[in-house]
């Protein structure tokens, strides 16, 4: 049996080396696509069973640089997954669709591209992939919690306003924010019904200033009503800023109680 060339030899280590190469990047486009899907799932709350020991397996196969081993493992996985996932991702499009209908209880506008992409994910296409459909029911999920955000980031911005308007400053005012952050966190478990009650409690028992400023526009203003009728006075609009704003909400104080003020100055 003749010697190889070491030319020959060369090339044929090339080639192995090539080989082994591709492999790696082969196992590695399918390690990460396969992690991709899962951060997926876990960011809908979906944990398979065997989906942790089976990703740390991975982990380690590729530590070992055992390419062979990614390879067939994952998709060993991928296919455990295809079993088993279809079925928790309906059950969790049914939560999601419970948080819309929870959102639009609260009077808050869900946009229109999640509802109708909800709708749609309840007859996902005959063979569409489960991670297709993982990725769109995470994208409604991103832009729902986007939509909440949007709201709480308003009803906190509001309840500043409030406490500007009522005069806080200093040590006040950083006490005020404190407990306004404290009355938001039940959005972090998506309570936002609770939240929002808790923001309109400390508007009206936990902001005297505010309270105060407000009765004391609103006592001026009845005490003129009274004395001008008396006098036969026009008072239209008077009552009807008195109307508009006996019932208003605190973080509409800043808005009806100047608009008193205008009428008182009217009158």
């Amino acid at each position: 049996m003749g010697s190889v060339s070491s030319s020959r030899l060369t090339r044929i280590l090339q080639e192995k080396a090539e080989a082994l190469k591709k492999q790696r990047q082969a196992a590695e486009s399918t390690l990460k696509d396969l992690e991709d899907q899962v951060a997926k799932l876990d960011q809908l709350g979906i944990t398979p069973p065997e989906a942790a020991e089976r990703h740390a397996a991975l982990k380690e196969l590729a530590r070992r640089a055992d390419w062979n081993g990614v390879e067939s493992q994952a998709k060993a996985m991928a296919e455990y997954l295809s079993k088993t996932v279809p079925t928790t991702i309906q059950q969790r499009r049914a939560q999601t669709a419970e948080s819309v209908r929870r959102f639009s209880g609260l009077g808050l506008v869900v946009p229109t591209e999640v509802t109708a992409e909800l709708e749609a994910l309840a007859h996902p296409p005959e063979g569409e992939s489960w991670s297709v459909t993982v990725g769109r029911l995470a994208r409604v999920e991103e832009a729902l919690h986007a939509s909440e955000m949007t709201h709480v980031n308003k009803i906190r911005d509001q309840a500043l306003a409030v406490a500007a308007w009522a005069g806080l400053t200093g040590d006040r005012q950083s006490e005020f924010e404190k407990r306004l952050d404290e009355a938001l966190l039940p959005v972090k478990e998506d309570r936002l019904a609770e939240a929002f009650e808790g923001v309109d409690r400390l508007l009206r028992t936990g902001l005297p200033e505010s309270a105060d400023r407000r009765q004391k526009v609103r006592d001026e203003a009845t005490r003129l009503l009274a004395s001008a009728k008396e006098f036969g006075a026009p008072t239209s609009r008077l009552e009807a800023a008195l109307d508009a704003g006996v019932d208003a909400a605190p973080d509409r104080w800043p808005e009806v109680v100047p608009a008193t003020e205008a009428a008182i100055q009217e009158v």
